[in-house]
């Protein structure tokens, strides 16, 4: 689990929650805009939140090796995402 203090972290660029056994993202990680790298790979992750579109300035995500069947809409409104693994 992510301790709730992160979303505190307004300026935070980089996150790497790489193989941390995460069932889920907080809808929270929608307050932290100011990412650019989120790494989220190697986990148990069935979806990504809504709140994940907030995040406007990401330019890689990676989500890979979890158990997502799908992705919403929100992160097509990503625009500025170079890197979606």
């Amino acid at each position: 689990e992510i301790p709730p203090e992160v979303s505190d972290l307004q300026h935070l660029r980089w996150l790497n929650l790489y193989e941390n056994h995460l069932s889920q993202l907080p809808h929270t990680i929608g307050l932290l805009t100011n990412l650019i790298f989120l790494s989220a790979g190697q986990n148990k992750l069935p979806f990504l939140p809504e709140s994940i579109r907030s995040c406007k300035y990401l330019t890689t995500l990676d989500i890979s090796w979890n158990k997502l069947a799908t992705l919403h809409d929100g992160v097509s409104e990503l625009r500025g995402l170079k890197v979606l693994d």
